[in-house]
């Protein structure tokens, strides 16, 4: 006992339970009585409310309808908002880019609110003299450096922004021609499908985007081309996939996935082929080839190598289903597979039927491409970078050097949701709003128009990049609400410029689209000179 216990441990045990209680309780009075001398705790008063809020139920929740743009696309949402905080994010049924369906991206989004890691503040410097900083400061700051940019016609001013299908972004584009005309716009994204626009630009040359209706077609063929799982709209096109898997219909579609990994479509296809992505342009070619008898299309391939020992089938199955099949290539294809699929499309029928294509709008202001914003910034000749989002100095293709470049900027100015590196390396950092703290707009997939409401004030009181752009070109206002409404009167089929009520501006609020707002579809005839080039 001695061995296991201090002295006098056997002695406690020896007294009655009346002792022992009186020693524990004087213990725990001490204790307490430290505690309380120690810490102080903030005196906190609770009050209920006098008078409810008009229009609110405690504990019962309300459902707003807005919209996330993922790459420029824009996604219908339809968010839940309990005692005046989102909680929830489902999709919006009257939305044609949801259809009341919702991704895994944009389910995640309501943690991006809460993130404890959301930057909090502007920042300004550069290493141990980069400090916190007020919107304030930003204001005064900004105010005279762009009126100088103003004064000098905006050279050397370059803004680097992710993909965006806004509207109103494209009413501050033509803002920033107006006063600084030697400025250039940079659109980036790391997962961005420029192939397909490359591949239809020199297919119908002009720039299109295919509409696919798979809920018509009875084969499909992927060509590397995961729309079940990464599309940008995917949304709709696994609820028509799906559309067309009902036995009770009498017949199912049929789909064949050829792709080097597999994919979330693979693994739903009834057969998959495993090719080397470089290859599957020879099978493109050779279905070309046959479908339109142009054997030409095939010949630079004779000697690649490639066997394509299923590529009879295929023909077999597309020319089975005249004007009801459908080829899908995939974002990491180069664009002459897009253009050859535009040409077999063309070929079976389907063209108007199952894949049809939208006009995409030109660009507003002067544009240029990474590469060459990269160049500018290695020469020296970028006096000030505007980053709205995205973190170019993460994501970035190393060979560009944008990191190193960075630093030769003389002005640098990151808006975002984090103190990332891109912010770390630049002389202005500012907060952004999330899309559920702010105002904003964008189009679907298919061209409809949405709109984005904020169903929170802004936690730490960021601003979102409409707001930035408005604050660069000096507008009347810079008020997220007042400009996309000034946006909507523009596009509403009674154009009008009166803020007040407006019963269209809340019925597109309530449903989250404006009605009859969506591209128009058309079927242009595939061009063959530029192919045969592209091929050789």
């Amino acid at each position: 006992m001695h061995r296991e216990f201090p002295a006098g441990a056997s002695e406690l045990m020896e007294e009655d339970r009346r002792h022992f209680m009186k020693v524990m309780g004087a213990s725990m009075a001490l204790a307490g009585l430290g505690m309380t001398g120690c810490r102080r705790w903030p005196e906190e008063h609770i009050l209920p409310y006098s008078e409810r809020p008009e229009g609110t139920m405690p504990g019962v929740p309300d459902f707003y309808a807005t919209i996330m743009e993922v790459e420029g696309i824009a996604t219908g949402q339809l968010v839940t908002s309990y005692n005046g905080r989102p909680t929830k994010i489902d999709g919006n049924p009257d939305h044609s880019g949801s259809g009341g369906a919702s991704s895994r991206y944009g389910q995640a989004t309501i943690l991006d609110l809460y993130d404890p890691d959301r930057s909090r503040d502007p920042r300004n410097g550069f290493g141990e003299k980069r400090l916190r900083t007020t919107w304030k400061k930003w204001d005064k700051w900004s105010g005279e450096h762009f009126e100088a940019l103003r004064t000098n016609r905006g050279e050397g001013f370059w803004i680097l922004s992710e993909g965006t299908s806004s509207p109103s972004i494209r009413m501050q584009q033509a803002r920033l021609r107006e006063q600084f005309p030697e400025a250039t716009w940079v659109t980036w994204d790391p997962l961005a499908d420029t192939n397909s626009l490359a591949g239809l630009e020199s297919a119908f040359g002009g720039r299109f985007r295919p509409q696919y209706k798979i809920d018509n077609a009875k084969f499909m063929l992927s060509l590397d081309c995961d729309f079940l799982g990464m599309h940008p709209d995917m949304l709709v096109m696994a609820c028509d996939w799906a559309a067309g898997r009902q036995p009770d219909h009498g017949s199912i579609s049929r789909l064949i996935v050829v792709e080097p990994g597999l994919t979330a479509t693979g693994s739903s296809a009834d057969d998959r082929f495993g090719m080397r992505s470089a290859d599957i342009v020879v099978l493109a070619a050779r279905i070309a080839a046959k479908m339109t008898g142009n054997a030409a299309l095939a010949a630079p391939f004779e000697n690649s190598g490639v066997e394509t020992p299923f590529l009879d089938v295929l023909v077999e199955n597309i020319e089975a289903h005249p004007g009801e099949s459908v080829v899908l290539p995939g974002p990491s294809q180069p664009p002459i597979v897009h253009h050859l699929a535009a040409l077999i499309n063309e070929a079976s029928g389907s063209a108007g039927r199952t894949v049809s294509y939208t006009r995409l709008p030109s660009d507003v202001m002067q544009t240029a491409s990474i590469e060459a914003l990269a160049s500018a910034m290695h020469d020296g000749t970028v006096d000030t970078l505007l980053m709205l989002g995205g973190n170019p100095s993460y994501n970035m293709p190393a060979d560009l050097g944008f990191r190193e470049a960075l630093g030769k900027v003389a002005h640098s100015i990151h808006l975002s949701y984090e103190d990332n590196e891109t912010s770390q390396q630049s002389e202005w950092h500012l907060n952004r709003a999330h899309a559920l703290e702010c105002w904003g707009d964008g189009r679907a997939w298919d061209g409809t128009y949405g709109i984005c409401q904020p169903l929170i004030l802004p936690l730490f009181d960021g601003r979102s990049p409409l707001e930035i752009l408005a604050q660069v070109t000096a507008s009347d206002t810079t008020a997220g609400f007042e400009l996309v409404r000034q946006t909507f009167n523009t596009l509403k089929p009674e154009a009008g410029a009166s803020l007040g009520f407006d019963p269209e501006w809340r019925a597109t609020l309530h449903s989250g689209a404006l009605k009859d707002s969506a591209s128009v579809k058309e079927a242009p005839k595939v061009r063959r000179a530029g192919l045969d080039s592209m091929v050789t």
